[in-house]
């Protein structure tokens, strides 16, 4: 199984992305380099794992958009081996405001689609890299079909697990060595859904992460956790679309 030494996170300030932090840094990483909107975000991720262990080199770099500049890609470790995309926003499908939409799509998609690209171009392509590099990205079970209650959201995380796979493809056709993984998550115990009253199928975010590590290190291309989401969201792609739009949740 594979073994991740030097790990980047983009949206390191994610629920999920702590807990994988937590597992990696326990798990033989030597290095972090986290990304966030906020340096005292990064701050209290490093205290955490220098509070497990101390001997880690860690580092912190703040983006305090959603641009991609030559300025955030000359701070990426090109000896990166993990690269995990993070960053996610959930807009409800009451919200009609246009700059709302555009936010939740540029957060889910249009932002880490471009980081993804950019990162293989600008920093892996351009210093010649031969090792292995793993993209991970955390979508969302609601991008396998998008309902009536999140169709922004979910149209925009079906896009970028749609992006992922023609990227990974382009990566096999170039012969790098880089395979890209899409997360699969239902839902998870985090600030995203704290308004949310049915709690029944919500997992905790330790339990998703231990689930996430486990099939990165076994390679595997999409990751769906908890695993039942597989089966869950098989039985709403193939169901009849009289009967899908009807569903509320």
């Amino acid at each position: 199984m594979k073994k991740f030494r030097n790990i980047t996170v983009l949206g390191a300030g994610s629920a999920i992305a702590g807990e994988i932090i937590r597992i990696l840094a326990a798990d033989g990483a030597e290095k972090f380099s986290l990304i966030s909107r906020s340096e005292q975000t990064n701050l209290s991720r490093i205290r955490d794992i220098k509070s497990r262990e101390p001997s880690l080199h860690c580092s912190s770099i703040v983006a305090s958009g959603t641009e991609i500049t030559a300025d955030l890609m000359g701070k990426m470790d090109p000896q990166t081996d993990l690269l995990l995309i993070a960053v996610g926003r959930l807009t409800d499908s009451t919200v009609q405001d246009p700059s709302e939409l555009e936010t939740t799509m540029r957060v889910n998609f249009i932002y880490p689609a471009l980081f993804m690209n950019e990162y293989i171009r600008s920093v892996y392509i351009r210093n010649s890299c031969r090792h292995n590099l793993t993209i991970a990205v955390i979508g969302s079970v609601a991008g396998c079909r998008a309902r009536a209650s999140n169709y922004c959201y979910g149209a925009a995380k079906a896009a970028v697990s749609e992006f992922a796979d023609g990227l990974n493809a382009f990566c096999s056709q170039q012969k790098l060595n880089i395979g890209i993984r899409i997360i699969r998550p239902g839902l998870v115990a985090t600030p995203m859904i704290s308004h949310r009253k049915d709690r029944r199928l919500v997992a905790e975010p330790a339990a998703v992460a231990r689930t996430i590590v486990s099939g990165l290190k076994k390679d595997r291309r999409i990751i769906y956790c908890p695993w039942y989401w597989r089966w869950i969201m098989l039985a709403v792609k193939i169901m009849p679309y009289r009967l899908f739009k009807k569903i509320k949740s």
